[in-house]
């Protein structure tokens, strides 16, 4: 498929610069892939469209506070977006501006904090600090990451805000955004109906968010992120799988975590691949499993481990546009973003949300 099959239009003012007051007052449009109906209802209408006996899987990654603010050796000013750690000085970055560095330039992040370039490849680097303990330092002086649509600075609100009411494992760089909906009174509401909760990780970083530079789509190649399916989790979506109910993931980052546990592919172990359990047999096989995926999900896939989506509305010509058109079909989930438009919904990270049964 071509890169601009996944094209749309939408005005820059559709898109949220800030959460709502409330978090499960944010708008649902609810998807029937079967029959095509389109409805409208609010998130914390959720719960009708939940049956007892379902699995919600919910990413517990945590958001860093992994944007920093430096200079160049030359006095310019430099932004850093730490991707991910990669030895106790070593990490993988985005810097900005980019386009006249070379290896071996330093950069100064505060009096007693400097680093130096040391590669990379294409636009993400490697940077090396001259001391340990930077994580630390982050968590003090880093800011909150949030995208570059959203066109201000973050404020103390985004500190809890752009972050899950569950999050548990820190080392995402963006939010897992459909997350972002939930409350703890829903969350309680949700389990009260015998709705059982899985928690996957998956710490959202340059893969989820990296453009598509490739017109032709199947030419991209996803930048991997560390993902975690526990033996819990796994031996409960066995369970429920074979009980009837359905799997639901919250987000498209619990989506990769289910289709790479159940496909057993796009992945790169951390440890032994799978754990030994006494689990369900095939043919829907939920296996414990920890490493680094770059599964990319575009149509035509073929979806064994995700029985329904809840999503956020998402950036054209994008891997999530592109995911959730594989699992709704392109021509109904074009359908479903223009009602939305229609209908004044707000979009991206901040924006409504989506539920695709």
């Amino acid at each position: 498929m071509n890169l601009s099959e996944f094209d749309y239009s939408l005005p820059k003012s559709f898109i949220a610069q800030y959460p709502l007051q409330k978090r499960d007052r944010s708008r649902l449009l609810v998807l029937h892939r079967k029959t095509g109906e389109i409805e409208h209802a609010h998130f914390r209408d959720l719960l009708a469209y939940l049956h007892a006996g379902d699995a919600l899987v919910l990413n517990d990654t945590k958001v860093k506070r992994s944007r920093m603010f430096g200079r160049k050796e030359t006095g310019g000013k430099i932004e850093a977006l730490f991707l991910r750690q990669l030895s106790p000085s070593d990490y993988e970055v985005l810097l900005s501006p980019s386009g006249s560095l070379k290896k071996g330039c330093r950069f100064f992040f505060d009096e007693e904090i400097t680093a130096k370039l040391t590669g990379g490849n294409g636009i993400v680097k490697k940077i090396r600090f001259q001391k340990k303990g930077i994580e630390q330092w982050m968590r003090r002086k880093g800011s909150v990451p949030l995208p570059p649509y959203i066109h201000r600075s973050p404020d103390k609100e985004d500190l809890f805000r752009y972050q899950t009411v569950y999050a548990k494992k820190e080392g995402a760089v963006a939010a897992p955004t459909a997350g972002l909906h939930f409350t703890k009174s829903l969350l309680r509401k949700i389990e009260r109906k015998k709705v059982c909760f899985c928690p996957v990780t998956l710490h959202v970083g340059y893969g989820t968010f990296e453009p598509v530079r490739s017109e032709t789509v199947s030419e991209h190649k996803l930048h991997e992120e560390f993902f975690e399916m526990p033996l819990k989790t796994a031996r409960s979506l066995n369970r429920v799988r074979k009980n009837g109910g359905r799997i639901v993931a919250v987000g498209t980052t619990s989506c990769r975590v289910l289709e790479t546990s159940v496909q057993g592919t796009g992945y790169r172990v951390q440890k032994p691949s799978f754990i030994p359990s006494t689990l369900h047999p095939a043919p829907y096989l939920f296996r414990p499993m920890k490493g680094w995926t770059n599964l990319f999900v575009y149509p035509p896939y073929s979806f064994q481990g995700t029985d329904a989506l809840i999503t956020n509305f998402h950036l054209p010509k994008t891997t999530l546009f592109m995911l959730v058109a594989a699992f709704a079909g392109i021509d109904l989930i074009r359908k479903a973003y223009q009602e939305a438009v229609d209908r004044g919904y707000r979009f991206y990270s901040y924006g409504d949300a989506m539920f695709i049964l």
